[in-house]
């Protein structure tokens, strides 16, 4: 709009407002009006005497187009814009306008949790950028190829990959990939089977900075990612505290939608037992008619389920039990709603999806990688035929690690499995213990959980 009222011609607004998006990415923020971009690149598209350098203005600009994909057809339409500009570079030489188009398709593909052709498009990118010296482009790549080698080659590869991207952030002083290496490199070292109290020092960096430099988007995924990390402890007055905070920035960002924060803030106060205000998040969310973004649509499904369980068990089960049936990757690659649907089918005794569930969960992970075996020791002891010794050794080993929540959930499963089976044993205790401690309450409680133990047919 500035350009025009200063009567500026098509490739001076396109100069523009590509210094407005790289403003944006180097400063962490995110929104810098996408829709405004297309009518700019289509008059300099349709101009007569496009130059190679224009070319290069046009593929930054259609990179600054594409947004986070949030639904299948984000990511078809994203697709067909990149793809349409590397038509227009076919055949000339590398360059960073090319070199940014891979990356930024790689990025797209990997939102799709098409791992390994992203895998594909970022090796690509990091040839063409170290081919052109295209600096920028070399260390973004860098840090997309290191989150989708986390699941195609392993947690250690990605590891190694994100540490490269870090050192060569930090001596370009990109702000911007810093910020996502703080978001980022966390999960990977939860992953890896390290305490989340390394994570949390790391978001606390990040939001301490946020703050310090007004940056709302990043204001908002820092304090988010405190509240779920703290949620794991067993901090559920912090994970509260955070939540609100990311809440509140959200609602005073112009165009930011505060959604999918409402939806883990339910989930928060579940566990703390406020069942009102949990309700409150949820009847909001109804009410606006919540769509979830792919990446975030099995938070919802289990958030849901929990909140049928006290109402119907079997309606909980029934809903969960229709992903089992989809054959859809993008949805929940941690295996969240499979072990959901284990527990649930536990204590309702069918055992049939008891198994199935744990298998689908099984395929969910990642190959190679060193995650820390007490994840998987509390899926798998769910069909284990111990009793619940499995449960306990997994229970134990994530207490010590101060994953509390998950160490209450196998708790509770082993307390179960122990009471059905006559076998003297102290996940009960154990269980109770942390919610005397903690405060948090098992969602699928109250414990004792002597409703289900006469279920002991397997």
């Amino acid at each position: 709009g500035l350009g025009r009222a200063l009567d500026l011609g098509p490739r001076e607004i396109a100069a523009l407002a590509d210094e407005d998006a790289n403003w944006h990415w180097n400063s962490a923020w995110e929104g810098h009006h996408a829709e405004a971009l297309a009518p700019i690149i289509d008059t300099l598209e349709a101009s007569p005497d496009v130059t190679d350098q224009d070319k290069q203005l046009l593929s930054r600009l259609r990179c600054a187009l594409i947004e986070p994909p949030q639904k299948p057809a984000d990511i078809q339409t994203a697709e067909a814009i990149l793809r349409a500009g590397l038509d227009r570079l076919e055949g000339g030489d590398p360059s960073p306008g090319r070199a940014r188009l891979l990356r930024t398709l790689g990025w797209v593909t990997g939102h799709a949790q098409r791992h390994e052709e992203a895998v594909s498009l970022l090796e690509q990118a990091i040839a063409e950028a170290r081919a052109c010296s295209d600096d920028w482009t070399l260390r973004w790549a860098l840090m997309d190829m290191a989150m989708n080698v986390c699941f195609v080659e392993g947690l250690a590869d990605g590891l190694e990959l994100i540490e490269e991207s870090y050192r060569l952030a930090l001596e370009a002083n990109d702000q911007g990939l810093i910020h996502r290496y703080r978001n980022n490199m966390p999960w990977i070292r939860t992953e890896l089977g390290e305490s989340p109290e390394p994570s949390v020092s790391l978001f606390k960096e990040g939001l301490a900075r946020a703050r310090r430099e007004a940056e709302g988007g990043s204001d908002v995924s820092f304090a988010f990612n405190l509240a779920i990390a703290y949620s794991w402890m067993g901090r559920l007055g912090d994970a509260l505290t955070h939540i609100d905070e990311a809440i509140s920035t959200a609602r005073a960002i112009a165009g930011e939608s505060d959604d999918w924060l409402l939806v883990d803030r339910a989930v928060i106060h579940r566990l703390r037992g406020e069942i009102a205000a949990a309700e409150g998040d949820e009847a909001e969310l109804e009410r606006r008619a919540y769509e979830p973004p792919l990446q975030l649509a099995y938070v919802w499904l289990i958030e849901r389920a929990w909140a049928e369980w006290p109402r119907d068990p079997a309606a909980a089960l029934r809903e969960l039990t229709a992903y089992l049936e989809r054959d859809d990757p993008q949805v929940d690659t941690r295996g969240e709603v499979p072990y959901g649907i284990g527990r649930i089918a536990l204590r309702l005794g069918d055992f049939d999806v008891v198994r199935r569930a744990v298998e689908q969960h099984r395929r969910t992970r990642r190959f190679g990688n060193q995650v820390l075996p007490a994840m998987y020791g509390r899926v798998d002891g769910l069909i284990t035929d111990d009793d619940g010794i499995t449960l306990e050794a997994a229970a134990t080993a994530l207490e010590a690690r101060d994953y509390i929540w998950h160490s209450l959930e196998a708790w509770a499963d082993a307390a179960l499995l122990a009471a059905r089976a006559d076998r003297p044993s102290v996940a009960q205790e154990r269980a109770l213990a942390i919610t005397e401690r903690t405060g948090m309450h098992h969602l699928l409680g109250p414990l004792p959980e002597t409703r289900w133990i006469p279920l002991q047919s397997r």
